[in-house]
């Protein structure tokens, strides 16, 4: 169980680019994956995912999806669907 402390702690949101690479990141995708989806060096998913994971306080890229989707409500079903449309129209996905 989560405390309330953490719960309720102020972080800052999670830019909508953090949000498509930690959820392409749950799905399993690697970097390199997410760079050629996304049109991005893997320096720059890289840094991304470095960003969100200062913002969530944890140092895994795994815990980023679970706090910002379980936690602090950052990760919406619409998110999740959006890109999962997006990986499949782009042939990430079958």
């Amino acid at each position: 169980m989560i405390s309330n402390s953490f719960r309720d702690r102020n972080i800052e949101p999670l830019k909508p680019r953090e949000i498509e690479i930690a959820i392409a990141r749950e799905l399993d995708m690697t970097i390199a994956e997410i760079a050629d989806w996304l049109g991005l060096a893997p320096s720059t998913v890289r840094n991304y995912m470095n960003s969100a994971r200062q913002k969530c306080g944890v140092k895994r890229t795994e815990a980023v999806y679970f706090l910002a989707r379980e936690v602090y409500g950052m990760i919406s079903d619409q998110d999740i669907e959006d890109v999962i449309n997006s990986l499949r129209d782009g042939g990430f996905l079958s």
